[in-house]
């Protein structure tokens, strides 16, 4: 695959006013199983990405400019499971992901900027921005009738993920660490789905979690930091005919 080149709208200088196009060649393995009396299936995938071009965000010291890294390649597992218990109202769900992102060859990318203003550094084999190296899910679920004609189901996820850079320079300042957060949910309605009642919520333990953090524009050496949501509660009303 691939994505197309295109223009940034400022520069300072006159460079890297053009950006080339990204191509991505993927190699994968996968299988897909049955098992314990089809109460158990299971999927996982291996897989080789190989970028050529490899598009990436980089601060100028001013503006945020797309540029060109020369090559990278991302390899790891996928996993997912769903796994109806021995305990009849007992369900499981899951999720693993693995992966190794890396930069094979990345010379001019940018430092920094506590190393100077348009300064650069050479991240060759360096880990990418914004790929953690694990991150998982696992979801408990009960589901069990009232009466004749109503049911009640509720579940919990935990949902974890890696640390990760979430700037293209690895500073250190915009280390994200590993965090796991928690949501849940309880329904009652028709047993033949017709309608249902749902409380639920997200981030239950209310984490602060950074979700990017940036080099401000025009100010060296502060940050802007975008938060992920903080504890939401919900109440839904659903009907289907």
């Amino acid at each position: 695959g691939f994505k197309s080149g295109g223009f940034n709208g400022s520069s300072f200088s006159g460079d890297d006013l053009v950006f080339e196009e990204e191509k991505a060649q993927t190699f994968e393995l996968g299988a897909k199983g049955q098992y314990l009396d089809n109460t158990l299936s299971v999927n996982a995938t291996v897989f080789r990405t190989k970028f050529e071009n490899l598009q990436v965000l980089a601060f100028n010291g001013a503006f945020f400019d797309v540029t060109n890294a020369a090559s990278a390649t991302a390899e790891g597992l996928e996993l997912d499971f769903k796994w109806l218990t021995p305990l009849q109202f007992l369900s499981l769900n899951g999720s693993l992901g693995i992966l190794d992102a890396t930069y094979d060859e990345y010379n001019n990318a940018p430092a920094p900027v506590s190393n100077g203003i348009n300064t650069t550094q050479d991240l060759g084999g360096k880990t990418v921005a914004l790929a953690p190296k694990q991150s998982a899910s696992l979801t408990p679920s009960v589901t069990f009738p009232v009466g004749d004609s109503l049911g009640v189901q509720a579940a919990i996820d935990f949902l974890y993920q890696g640390e990760q850079f979430s700037d293209t320079d690895l500073d250190p300042v915009t280390k994200i660490d590993a965090n796991t957060t928690i949501s849940a949910r309880i329904s009652i309605g028709a047993q033949d789905r017709s309608w249902a009642l749902t409380l639920g919520g997200s981030n239950l333990t209310d984490k602060a979690i950074a979700n990017q953090i940036l080099d401000t524009v025009f100010y060296p050496e502060t940050y802007n930091v975008t938060q992920k949501g903080g504890r939401k509660i919900f109440l839904a009303l659903s009907a289907s005919w």
